[in-house]
């Protein structure tokens, strides 16, 4: 939840990038980044040898991971905004191996014959936040400005790290 809150706070930000609350081309570029950032990072995780990935993916490692590159995003939008794109190909690199390994670990803690209730209630916990971070993102925006609701979203992210780090790890 507190990973696709960040998400999607994210994506409110983005999409008002240029021109204070309104939708913007250059919102779609860097949303474009983002996605196709996020590609790039699932085949380098494609391609790591499955003894690494197996402590890479641990939730919180990536979501650790995701937060410091959003509060580096958060730092771009405040400093030099022109940085926001590069941040961007940071925040999505991270990006794809964060579902993997929420998806993942969510595989790996489920009793056996409910994987199917386990997924669907990570995907409604998913949606729980990215509900919420939008209803959130979009006031931080109004009345903070990009830079303070990226942080904030870096933040909840990081909450989703710490989650992650006191999750069980495997069936029993």
């Amino acid at each position: 939840m507190f990973f696709f809150f960040g998400v999607s706070s994210v994506e409110i930000v983005l999409a008002s990038y240029g021109s204070g609350e309104e939708v913007t081309v250059a919102g779609g570029v860097l949303l474009g980044i983002v996605a196709g950032a996020s590609m790039i990072g699932g085949f380098i995780l494609g391609g790591v040898s499955s003894c690494l990935t197996k402590n890479l993916m641990r939730p919180e490692v990536v979501l650790g991971a995701i937060s410091c590159a959003v509060l580096i995003l958060a730092g771009a939008l405040a400093l030099v905004p022109d940085l926001a794109y590069v941040a961007c190909v940071i925040v999505g690199i991270f990006l794809g191996p964060c579902f993997a390994a929420i998806y993942g670990a969510a595989g790996d803690i489920a009793t056996v014959g409910e994987e199917s209730e386990t997924q669907s209630w990570v995907a409604s916990s998913m949606m729980v936040g990215g509900a919420l971070g939008t209803a959130v993102g979009g006031w931080g925006v109004q009345q903070y400005g990009l830079a303070a609701t990226v942080m904030m979203a870096g933040v909840a992210m990081m909450l989703g790290a710490m989650a992650g780090h006191f999750s069980p790890r495997s069936r029993a």
